[in-house]
């Protein structure tokens, strides 16, 4: 096989491999931010920070809000519930922001399949 078409192909596996590792990776940061509270599932994203802690900021303490899967859920502490929510986030972030480093780092194929 001629040597420009292995390369070519070389690299074609390569870019697709990185591609699944990345959406890999944001499918595991999806897991990870999803949280369970008062029989509902939220998801930890800015969004929903953001909502809890405009409602905190405004004096709420206690609030029903829409789950993932459409369902109103009463939050009766809203400064736990964005404990839980932020916990969620930051770890997340973390191991997404690891997880991406070390995918930058990676130049060939056997080292990104850890071979």
């Amino acid at each position: 096989m001629d040597e420009r078409l292995t390369k070519a192909l070389e690299f074609g596996n390569y870019s697709a491999t990185i591609a699944n590792q990345k959406q890999l990776i944001k499918n595991r940061v999806k897991q990870l931010t999803t949280v369970h509270h008062n029989n509902g599932v939220f998801y930890a994203d800015t969004y929903t920070i953001s909502f809890v802690n405009s409602l905190i900021a405004n004096g709420v303490t206690s609030s029903i809000i829409v789950d993932t899967k459409e369902n109103p859920i009463l939050i009766t502490s809203l400064v736990e519930f964005q404990e839980t929510l932020l916990s969620a986030y930051n770890d997340a972030m973390n191991e997404y922001e690891a997880e991406f480093e070390k995918l930058k780092k990676v130049r060939n194929l056997k080292k990104l399949m850890d071979w």
